[in-house]
């Protein structure tokens, strides 16, 4: 497993790696500590194009979700619980997202508890945003642009609806 990764940091993209190195973590084939003692053990030039990683990430998808916005200089915060909702994927900007692999979404009960979870949510006033793998691996330039849309159009709102509930 580790050969495999010493090889993709050398040779993919800094976000194919990040994704592959978060995704061995999430899966627990490899500890934090091993992934740590990889990053070590590269170049510089490697280290520095793949960045800061996190344990938060439960996909792929949220990886690269996530990574693309802090990179564009937004706070996210990943895995945030909301009360009577439970754990969403992220919070960024005034807006909660969903990133959706098949997985763990395609079948009937999957389908029927997300959408009771967002109706849940929009009860709360909170603004949350779906994606799919599809838009996140294979539509990506216009996902990104209708993120950045959403955040633009909606985030006010949705950061005053969070700061309410807080203060519950």
């Amino acid at each position: 497993m580790s050969l495999t990764l010493e090889h993709a940091l050398r040779c993919c993209s800094g976000e194919t790696a990040a994704v592959l190195l978060e995704s061995a973590m999430e899966r627990r084939l490899l500890s934090p500590a091993a992934v740590q003692q990889l990053l070590d053990d590269a170049p510089d030039a490697v280290r520095s194009r793949i960045g800061t990683l996190s344990a938060a990430s439960d996909s792929g998808s949220e990886t690269r979700v996530a990574r693309w916005l802090r990179r564009r200089h937004f706070q996210v915060e990943q895995q945030v619980f909301v009360d009577g909702v439970g754990l969403l994927d992220a919070y960024v900007g005034g807006l909660f997202l969903e990133i959706d692999g098949r997985e763990f979404h395609d079948g009937e009960d999957a389908f029927s508890r997300d959408r009771r979870r967002d109706l849940r949510a929009i009860r709360h006033g909170l603004q949350v945003l779906r994606l799919s793998y599809a838009q996140v691996w294979h539509d990506w330039e216009r996902t990104q642009q209708d993120i950045l849309r959403a955040i633009d159009e909606v985030g006010a709102f949705g950061r005053r609806k969070v700061e309410q509930l807080a203060l519950r």
